[in-house]
């Protein structure tokens, strides 16, 4: 057992772990909030289901401004040292 603690850092690998789980949750929820967003807002506009596209257009806004922001974040981490 000794030789594994010399040989991993296991600090280290416990926060490259947590980062990845968080950024791919976030990820897929944020899609997920441009994908429903977009599918809610041409149902109003179908006439399939009432309520304002402007609501449903801002989450669809939301969702893609903050998977662009994640991407970017991973990006810049990705090149950082």
């Amino acid at each position: 057992m000794n030789v594994f603690a010399e040989l991993v850092a296991w600090g280290d690998l416990g926060k490259v772990v947590a980062v990845g789980l968080t950024g791919g949750v976030g990820l897929v929820v944020t899609w997920g909030l441009l994908l429903l967003g977009l599918e809610r807002t041409q149902e109003v506009r179908s006439g399939a289901r009432t309520g304002t596209a402007v609501g449903y257009g801002a989450v669809a806004l939301f969702g893609a401004l903050c998977t662009l922001a994640l991407l970017g974040l991973g990006l810049w981490a990705i090149t950082q040292k």
